[in-house]
């Protein structure tokens, strides 16, 4: 009874190669769906979008020309490249900004409109278009400035050539720069955003030419979100799995499966090591030291000893300096010498396994005891 006992437990870890492919198989796919999740959080934080601010500025201009070659009758014109200074008398500007949004905000502030001049790397000066005004609006479209303004390109000129004049410098080119000055808060329920006030309209004054430069319109855009923490999740054919169960869900078969293929593993190795014998060993570790005979040696007049163990034959071997001799004739048994003048010593190891000596027969296995 021991011995089946012992073979039946042998027997239901031991399974065929074929059979251990496929568990490996799925111990690899467990493995990587065990290192998936355990990677990934189990919370998310969700977000949802819940309004949209657009804050949105746009300049346009035209321009009041005298009469000229170019212009006979002189009048207004939409100014869509360079106005020339020579034939201008005043520069028409619309400003509109706004902001809008998908829920109502509330905004309150505070705009007024600077033009700056400026002397390219020497100075610079500014005067106000329109004193700050003061702005409360509540709504999805906030109009926070909508007006016309007037640039007197006639005075600015005549500024300029005084301030030449008076400082003694001269300067190759100038900037205007129209900018609405915004300051305030845009409030929806609990939070608030600052009024964007980066908008400016931009000309250089050269050679007598006005040219604008960069945009007329500036957006820009603020989503608000409201977030939540959320059990993070995996859609498996259609049906949504949290992450945590489909962690539980491979990594207890992951160990398990771990166990058995190490204990069978651990078996294996241990079969294949009892599947040699003696002989095998002694070849496989000291085969280069050994002397192959083609004949077996006379030892008629000799003493002959035979020796227990094949370390007893190491040993003598390496103390007397002597050659291993090895015979085998392929029938009968193996047999190894040492010979020393009349003395011959000899071995003959085992060639068969261990496994091999107790036969245990379960099915269609075959299991070797010890």
């Amino acid at each position: 009874m021991p011995r089946l006992k012992d073979a039946l437990m042998k027997a239901a870890v031991q399974r065929s190669n074929h059979f251990y492919g496929v568990l490996f198989l799925l111990w690899a796919l467990l493995l990587v769906i065990s290192l998936f999740t355990l990677s990934t959080p189990l919370n998310i934080e969700e977000k949802n979008l819940i309004n949209n601010i657009i804050q949105k500025t746009y300049f346009d201009y035209s321009a009041d020309l005298l009469p000229s070659l170019l212009y006979p009758n002189g009048g207004t014109i939409e100014a869509g490249g360079p106005i020339f200074t020579n034939i201008t008398k005043t520069i028409n500007l619309h400003i509109d900004s706004r902001i809008i949004a998908d829920k109502p905000v509330k905004v309150e502030g505070t705009y007024r409109i600077t033009c700056r001049l400026i002397s390219e790397n020497s100075w610079e000066h500014d005067y106000y278009l329109r004193d700050e005004q003061r702005f409360e609006l509540e709504g999805t479209d906030n109009t926070l400035i909508d007006g016309q303004f007037s640039i007197p390109i006639e005075d600015i000129l005549s500024f300029f050539d005084d301030v030449e004049q008076e400082l003694g410098t001269y300067s190759d080119g100038y900037i205007i720069k129209i900018t609405p000055e915004l300051n305030g808060i845009i409030t929806y329920e609990d939070g608030e955003i600052p009024i964007d006030s980066s908008s400016e309209l931009t000309f250089r004054l050269s050679s007598n030419t006005l040219e604008l430069v960069g945009d007329k319109e500036f957006i820009s855009e603020t989503p608000i979100y409201n977030s939540r923490i959320v059990e993070n999740s995996f859609n498996i054919m259609g049906k949504t799995v949290p992450i945590k169960a489909i962690r539980i869900i491979s990594t207890i078969p992951l160990l398990l499966l771990t166990i058995y293929l190490s204990l069978g593993v651990a078996y294996k190795i241990k079969l294949q090591r009892n599947s040699q014998s003696e002989l095998d060993k002694i070849i496989k570790k000291y085969g280069k030291r050994l002397v192959y005979l083609k004949k077996n040696i006379e030892t008629t007049g000799h003493i002959i000893l035979e020796l227990e163990s094949f370390e007893d034959m190491i040993r003598i071997s390496e103390d007397k300096d002597l050659p291993l001799l090895f015979y085998f004739s392929g029938e009968g048994k193996p047999i190894l010498y040492v010979i020393e003048s009349t003395t011959i010593y000899s071995y003959m190891p085992e060639t068969v396994a261990v496994n091999q000596k107790n036969e245990v027969v379960i099915g269609k296995d075959l299991f070797y005891v010890q």
